[in-house]
């Protein structure tokens, strides 16, 4: 394996993590991370990641990133229940990574997003979400959203790294 192919997958593997971990701490440019994770592969040979993937993730993570910034300072610094809702956006990706479909990642994302939410919403800390409110349902849309996007453009990045040293 040449260098410079190592260290793309290095790179691209980095920024997929760290986007992760931005997520489940509600950073607001953990959209932004985890499409540059895309890039790096993007301009490898041996990874065949098409420009209309770019363009709809870019352009999905420019809509992630307008809903961050327009929110409220206080809804979008918030944490509240992002374990939660990270969490359950997590096992819905691994279930659409399973799956081996880019509408099962996305979906399975979306329904973890909820999923974790409402399970939040039950404990005692996360009663004040009153579920089923208008509140609850805005408050998992503004948080879901970015998840979906980061989640789902880190599994492409784990599918491309799957494939690639599977089939090599």
């Amino acid at each position: 394996m040449p260098t410079l192919t190592l260290l793309l997958i290095i790179l691209a593997s980095l920024l997929a993590l760290w986007s992760v971990v931005a997520a489940f701490l509600s950073w607001r440019w953990a959209a932004a991370t985890s499409y540059l994770a895309l890039w790096p592969l993007y301009y490898l040979p041996e990874f065949s990641i098409p420009e209309s993937k770019l363009v709809f993730w870019g352009i999905s993570t420019l809509m992630a990133l307008g809903i961050n910034y327009m929110l409220p300072f206080n809804v979008a610094a918030s944490r509240t229940g992002m374990a939660y809702i990270a969490g359950g956006a997590l096992c819905g990706t691994m279930t659409g990574l399973a799956l081996s479909s880019m509408a099962a990642v996305i979906c399975g994302a979306a329904v973890g997003c909820f999923c974790g939410a409402m399970a939040y919403s039950r404990t005692p800390r996360g009663r004040g979400m009153d579920f089923p409110s208008r509140r609850f349902f805005n408050y998992v849309v503004a948080k879901g959203l970015p998840l979906v996007v980061v989640l789902s453009t880190v599994a492409i990045v784990a599918m491309a790294l799957y494939q690639y040293f599977i089939f090599q």
